[in-house]
């Protein structure tokens, strides 16, 4: 389950902050307002660049500060995975950290 998903400089994203609960959680609102750059965060953050369709992933007009951090937790243990430009980290209950580049 994900918990929670922050995304800076990402697409359509400057900042946005997204809390989840436990249950169906819904994404609506207008076209063109960055509800597929939501998706796009948790691909971004499970799997780098590589994942996410298109070649842009930063935001227009911004020069740093990309990244995707989320929350989410496996068979009752919870990790964080932190992604940007430089590369990702990931951390667990109980799970010796790691960094990925």
């Amino acid at each position: 389950m994900i918990h929670s998903l922050k995304i800076r400089n990402f697409k359509k994203h400057s900042a946005l902050d997204l809390d989840f609960t436990t249950g169906l959680n819904g994404i609506f609102g207008p076209n063109y307002t960055g509800k597929t750059t939501i998706l796009y965060g948790i691909l971004y953050a499970l799997g780098g660049a590589s994942h996410v369709p298109g070649t842009n992933i930063q935001k227009m007009g911004t020069n740093s500060g990309l990244g995707v951090e989320m929350t989410f937790s496996v068979g009752g243990v919870e990790y964080l995975v932190e992604r940007k430009k430089s590369g990702a980290y990931l951390q667990g209950d109980g799970v010796m950290p790691v960094s990925y580049t």
